[in-house]
């Protein structure tokens, strides 16, 4: 029996993945492994109390294969200082279930430790995840943080994630990462083989994600799908948009939502929070919409995006790392020169007016069909895999 094990980011249950709308999103992979027959089971190690409990009424509801296994944390370990006291007791305290693994894989570098852990004392192949950059995250964020406490505290972290990344790149026995320029960087920075690391795209359910040809019933009102935080940049496309008299509905939530939801009322902006959704909803709110607009100053490879790009929403995203690997100017979507309000209304503008896009909304559906299809991603971590000691 070959099983396969999934350190979750730590901090994170599986009652937040359902909380959080992410659970049908999240799971995908896994059950894809188990479809194709990669493995016969699975086993979460999460950071929840209750997580088993959650995971057999998910079960008993059709929406969890049964042969995924929830290993909750102990209720002793519910304490912020004590959680992190358990990301590294885990492994012995869950020695049991570490013992049978053939693999085991992270989600992202926060925790990531553990399963370095396992790989040390078990002799697990270990697969080191992640779905961005912490340290690249970090580097934007010290530039951008004002307020010497701030600053400093934002610097802090940029240092701990980059010797946590070193350690955790050298000790994995292959990595995956999200987009080549976060392979470049990992390698350059870390002085990492580049055949140790692998770029796995984010990955689309296109039976579930696509153009279903129906009546975009929003107009030309734009959606945003994701987080309500400082790196969406979103206080700047609420103005862009409100400035240019074109609607906005925001899905998700987060800790800036009543300051975006004040500077919107306050300058009479036509923008609409829509809270959370589950991703299963998703498809059919994305093809009631046409434009999707995402203008950060930095991302991964942003699920959201290629969401968007395989229901055959015209696209609008910042020319950096993450989104130009995805958007091909004019060919798929719309690149944003840069996060001001002026840039992002130059391409509204300039997007909005094209009369040639129905070939891009057809091209983007074309495009996440080809490179970022469920069944072709797995397949790719599958191969990478068996490299790594894991045999058909």
């Amino acid at each position: 029996m070959k099983i396969l094990g999934l350190i979750f980011t730590r901090g994170v249950s599986l009652a937040v993945w359902v909380e959080k709308g992410l659970i049908d999103r999240e799971k995908q992979i896994y059950e894809e492994h188990l479809h194709q027959g990669h493995f016969d089971k699975v086993i979460w190690f999460t950071y929840g109390t209750e997580d088993d409990r959650i995971r057999e009424k998910l079960v008993q509801q059709n929406r969890l294969d049964e042969r995924i296994e929830v290993i909750p944390m102990p209720d002793f370990y519910a304490d912020k200082f004590l959680m992190r006291v358990y990301s590294y007791r885990m492994p012995s305290f869950q020695q049991k279930y570490c013992k049978q693994l053939d693999i085991i894989k992270t989600n992202q570098i926060e925790g990531a430790w553990t399963a370095e852990i396992i790989h040390r004392k078990y002799k697990t192949p270990f697969l080191l995840r992640t779905g961005y950059t912490y340290t690249s995250l970090w580097k934007g964020k010290v530039k951008e943080t004002k307020g010497l406490y701030k600053k400093v505290k934002a610097y802090w972290k940029y240092i701990k994630y980059g010797r946590i990344e070193k350690l955790l790149y050298h000790k994995c026995t292959n990595a995956t990462v999200s987009s080549y320029h976060d392979k470049g960087y990992i390698c350059n920075r870390y002085n990492i083989a580049e055949e140790k690391v692998s770029v796995i795209t984010n990955y689309i359910d296109c039976e579930l994600f696509k153009d279903m040809k129906t009546d975009r019933v929003n107009g030309n009102r734009f959606i945003f799908v994701g987080r309500l935080s400082a790196e969406k940049n979103l206080f700047h496309i609420i103005q862009a948009l409100g400035e240019l008299k074109i609607g906005l509905d925001i899905y998700g939530k987060g800790e800036l939502q009543k300051e975006l939801m004040d500077f919107a009322e306050q300058n009479h902006y036509n923008t609409c929070f829509k809270g959370i959704v589950n991703n299963n909803e998703l498809p059919l709110i994305y093809n009631s919409y046409r434009y999707y607009i995402l203008a950060s100053p930095s991302e991964g490879m942003p699920k959201a995006l290629l969401e968007a790009m395989a229901c055959g929403c015209i696209c609008f995203g910042t020319n950096v790392d993450g989104i130009r690997e995805v958007i091909r100017d004019n060919e798929n979507g719309y690149l944003i020169a840069d996060t001001s309000v002026e840039s992002i209304k130059s391409a509204v503008i300039a997007g909005t007016q094209c009369k040639e896009n129905d070939r891009i909304s057809e091209n983007a559906v074309c495009y996440i069909q080809k490179y970022h299809s469920l069944k072709k991603v797995a397949e790719e971590e599958w191969e990478i895999m068996k490299r790594m000691g894991i045999y058909e």
